[in-house]
């Protein structure tokens, strides 16, 4: 639950611009961005379709996003 405070991004933020659930979410959209575009490489990696990667790393970010929200 705690490996986000040791977080290099985290840290950055927090001594930035602060910590509260504004930088909170912004961090939380960058990470999943960040996920999102490791799934389109792993998915061209794969050898799929260009549509094809687009369309899992597009769903895999919805469902990081709705089940992070939960």
């Amino acid at each position: 639950m705690n490996g986000g405070y040791w977080s290099f991004i985290t840290c950055l933020v927090a001594s930035t611009f602060g910590s509260n659930k504004y930088t909170f979410n912004i961090e939380l959209l960058l990470y999943i961005l960040i996920g999102g575009l490791g799934f389109n490489k792993l998915a061209n990696y794969r050898q799929l379709n260009e549509q094809v990667s687009l369309i899992t790393a597009i769903a895999f970010m919805r469902c990081v996003y709705h089940t992070s929200h939960m």
